[in-house]
C-alpha cells in the first residue's frame, strides 16, 4: 500500500512539474534579462549569485509491448525433481502496459550539490504479466563535490567506462538490466552502484578511482517473464532455466574497486584502466536433480569475482569517429562444456580471457543522418573449446538513422548478428513535436536456429508503442 502511494505520488509530482515548467521558464527570463542591466551598469556581481540552487527534469511516458509471435505460449510445463509443473509463460498479444515517470533533481550550487535520478513504474491493476511489478529504482543518489582538481561523489551512480557505442568491455561498473532482453532505453538498461568515486583532474589527463563496497550483478529474465532464456539440448537432456535473485555473498571479499587513468593527445582520446570485482557476465551454470523418476537439468545464473585490465581508443578524424576497446583477465571463469569422458556435466572453471570491442561512427549528414558500426568478441585464450561464451558475446551491431523536418522526424533501423547467424531486428519511428512530446513505434523481429541467442526468440516478435513528455 506505501509503495502504490509512493508510486503515485512520483507520478503526480512529474505531471505537476510538467504544468509548471513553462511557467517557470517564463519567469527566469526577465530575471535573467535584469541581472544582464545590472551588468551593463557596472555593478559588481558576489560569487554565486544567480546560480540556481535546484533543477529539476524528466519525463513521463506510456509504454506498450505487442507481442505478434508465432505460437504464443501463456503457460507450459516443464519438468521439476522429475514431475511436470506447470509454469506461466506470460506471452499475451498486449504484453506489458506500463505507465514510466522518471525525475532528475539537483540541489545545491555546481561546486557541492546532490542528485536523484529516479525511476517509477506502475502497471494497471490485474495486468496479465505477473513478472511486472509496481516499482521505484534510483539509479543516482549521490552528493558531489567539484572543483578545478577534484570531482568527488559519495552514492548510487552509473558509472561507464569505454568508447565503444552498445557493448563495452571495460564498464566493469555497470550493471546491465536484461530483464526485457534489448528493449529498454540507456537510461534504464544500465543500472547505479552504490560506490564512492574520485577522479583528479589535471589539464587533458585524469584519474578516476572507484570503489563499491555493495556489489550489484547484472539482472536477467525472471522464469516467469516471456524473455526467459531458452536453451538448447545437451546429451539430449533438456535444459531448464531458472531464474534467482542475484546471490552475491555479503563479505569483504566481493568488495569492488578500480581506477581509469584518461588523456587526449590531438585527436585521440585513450584510457587504461584496472578492475578488481564481481564479473559483470552472468554465468549460466547446469545443476543436475537426480530426484524422481526423470533427470533434470537446470541453468542457474551464478556470480564470480575477476581481475581485469583495460585500454581504449577514440579517433576523430573529420565525420568519422573510429572506436576500439579491449579487457584481459587471468582468472575469468567460465561454464565448461559436457566432458563425457569423466562422465561429468559441466563445470565452472577460471581462465584467461579476452573481450574486444571496434567500431565506428559516421555523421553523414552532422546530426541529421549517422550510422555506427561495432563488433564485438570474445575469447578464452587457453582452451578456448572447453569454454562456453558468454550470454551476450560475439556481436556484430549496425545502426542506420534518418532525420527529416529538421529533425522531428526520426527512422532508424538497428540490428544485431552474432557468429552463428541468427539476428535482431529493430526498426522504428519517431517524430518530435518540439513541445517535449514524442511518440515512437519500434519493431523487434528475431530470426535463427532455435539453439542461438536470438534464434531462441522466434515466436517472440514485438512491436513497442509509446507516447513521452518530456520537461
Amino acid at each position: 500500500m506505501q509503495r502504490s502511494f509512493f508510486l503515485r505520488a512520483l507520478l503526480a509530482l512529474t505531471m505537476m512539474a510538467c504544468a509548471l515548467s513553462p511557467g517557470l521558464r517564463a519567469q527566469e527570463e526577465p530575471a535573467a534579462a535584469a541581472g544582464m542591466e545590472e551588468q551593463a551598469d557596472g555593478d559588481a556581481e558576489s560569487p554565486g549569485e544567480g546560480e540556481k540552487l535546484w533543477e529539476l527534469s524528466g519525463y513521463i511516458e506510456s509504454e506498450n509491448f505487442i507481442m505478434f509471435g508465432r505460437g504464443l505460449k501463456k503457460s507450459e510445463y516443464l519438468v521439476v525433481s522429475g514431475a511436470p509443473v506447470k509454469v506461466e509463460r506470460n506471452q499475451h498479444l498486449i504484453n506489458k502496459a506500463e505507465t514510466h515517470g522518471y525525475l532528475d533533481l539537483r540541489v545545491g550550487n555546481d561546486t557541492i550539490h546532490a542528485r536523484a535520478a529516479v525511476h517509477g513504474y506502475v502497471y494497471p491493476t490485474g495486468n496479465e504479466a505477473e513478472y511486472l511489478r509496481n516499482r521505484v529504482l534510483a539509479n543516482e543518489l549521490y552528493l558531489r563535490w567539484l572543483t578545478a582538481h577534484t570531482d568527488l561523489k559519495i552514492g548510487t551512480q552509473t558509472i561507464r567506462w569505454g568508447t565503444a557505442d552498445v557493448i563495452n568491455p571495460t564498464s566493469y561498473f555497470t550493471p546491465m538490466d536484461l530483464r526485457e532482453v534489448f528493449f529498454k532505453d540507456e537510461d534504464e538498461m544500465f543500472l547505479g552502484v552504490h560506490a564512492v568515486s574520485l577522479s583528479l583532474l589535471f589539464g587533458d589527463y585524469s584519474l578516476q578511482l572507484v570503489c563499491a563496497p555493495i556489489a550489484s550483478a547484472t539482472l536477467l529474465p525472471s522464469t516467469f517473464s516471456p524473455w526467459y532464456v531458452r536453451l538448447a539440448k545437451r546429451h539430449h537432456l533438456p535444459l531448464y532455466y531458472y531464474y534467482r535473485a542475484p546471490d552475491i555473498p555479503k563479505s569483504g571479499a566481493n568488495i569492488c574497486y578500480g581506477g581509469r587513468f584518461s588523456g587526449t593527445a590531438s585527436i585521440v582520446d585513450f584510457s587504461f584502466s584496472a578492475y578488481r570485482g564481481i564479473d559483470r557476465d552472468v554465468l549460466l551454470a547446469p545443476a543436475v536433480d537426480l530426484r524422481g523418476p526423470l533427470t533434470t537439468v537446470y541453468v542457474m545464473p551464478r556470480y564470480r569475482n575477476l581481475t581485469c585490465f583495460g585500454f581504449d581508443i577514440a579517433v576523430a578524424t573529420g565525420d568519422v569517429t573510429l572506436q576500439a576497446e579491449a579487457a584481459y583477465s587471468f582468472n575469468k571463469n567460465g561454464v565448461t562444456e559436457p566432458d563425457t569422458g569423466r562422465a561429468s556435466f559441466s563445470g565452472i572453471e577460471p581462465a584467461h580471457y579476452l573481450n574486444v570491442a571496434a567500431g565506428l561512427n559516421w555523421l553523414v549528414d552532422g546530426e541529421d543522418f549517422n550510422i555506427t558500426l561495432e563488433i564485438n568478441k570474445s575469447m578464452y585464450l587457453v582452451r578456448p573449446h572447453r569454454f562456453i561464451d558468454p550470454l551476450i558475446s560475439n556481436l556484430v551491431i549496425a545502426r542506420v538513422e534518418k532525420k527529416f523536418f529538421n529533425g522531428s522526424l526520426c527512422v532508424r533501423l538497428q540490428g544485431m548478428m552474432t557468429l552463428d547467424l541468427d539476428f535482431l531486428l529493430m526498426p522504428s519511428i519517431g517524430y518530435d513535436f518540439r513541445n517535449g512530446l514524442l511518440i515512437e513505434a519500434e519493431g523487434g523481429i528475431f530470426g535463427g536456429s532455435d539453439d542461438t541467442l536470438f534464434g531462441s526468440y522466434n515466436s517472440r516478435d514485438i512491436m513497442r508503442v509509446r507516447a513521452k513528455y518530456q520537461f
